[in-house]
């Protein structure tokens, strides 16, 4: 992982956002991938989360948080 990659998704931050421990969070990040969006080749992502035992309502929460986080760093 290059240090771009790094800065893009944080363990740290994820394990925080959710309220676990570091040590549970596992943060993959696939890069130079070909992705089409909407007809355009324009920068993109898709960010797929998992987690055990975290309540449907608070994806909507978690995923706002997520996504803020993301698009700071992008």
């Amino acid at each position: 992982m290059n240090q771009r990659q790094a800065k893009i998704l944080d363990n740290a931050i994820v394990a925080q956002v959710l309220g676990k421990p570091e040590e549970y969070v596992t943060v993959h990040v696939s890069s130079d991938q070909k992705l089409l969006f909407s007809g355009t080749n324009d920068p993109a992502a898709i960010i797929e989360l998992t987690s055990i035992g975290l309540p449907m309502n608070e994806t909507g929460k978690i995923t706002k948080e997520i996504m803020s986080l993301f698009e700071k760093k992008t």
